[in-house]
């Protein structure tokens, strides 16, 4: 839910602090630059260190970098928390995807596997469901979103951390 908000709510208003409309066709496409960039880094990285511990230092880093965009004060600070951030989810994503085949192992890898596809897929309805309630407008409910990315990804990458201090995956 995290990078669905992040990342199809909130990147657009926050480019336009410190950018016109007409550049956005350059700068949305920048948090996925990142998670390109990074995407077989991070499986290198969650097969020699671990699945769950790259888990939880994505999660904690990806909080780190909305964090840094809600408070960026230039245009190059929004652009570099945006390349982390992507690159971050990177890393989550490659990460769960390793950890949950390896949970699977026993012959169950589809079902594993699917269960977080199916995670996946619940986040995209709920962001669809704040576009159709329109949540994004409401000035009520701003500050609510701004600020919902840091604190799940915040609470993903803590709790993971936990667990990742019990397993070795």
């Amino acid at each position: 839910v995290a990078f669905q908000l992040h990342t199809f709510i909130n990147s657009t208003p926050l480019y336009l602090r410190f950018a016109p409309a007409v550049q956005m066709q350059w700068l949305a496409p920048l948090f996925w630059v990142g998670f390109n960039l990074a995407m077989l880094p991070a499986a290198w990285v969650a097969r020699r260190l671990g699945g769950w511990r790259v888990m939880a230092a994505a999660g904690l880093a990806a909080a780190g970098a909305s964090l840094l965009a809600q408070y960026a004060t230039s245009l190059p600070q929004l652009i570099t928390a945006q390349v982390v951030a992507g690159a971050a989810w990177a890393c989550l994503l490659m990460s769960a995807f390793s950890v949950a085949l390896a949970l699977g192992h026993t012959g169950r890898e589809g079902r594993f596997g699917g269960a977080l596809s199916s995670v996946l897929a619940l986040a995209a309805l709920g962001r669809m469901a704040v576009l159709a309630l329109e949540w994004q407008k409401d000035s009520n409910a701003q500050a609510a979103l701004a600020w919902a990315p840091v604190f799940g990804w915040l609470l993903a990458g803590s709790v993971l951390f936990l667990v990742s201090t019990r397993r070795q995956t």
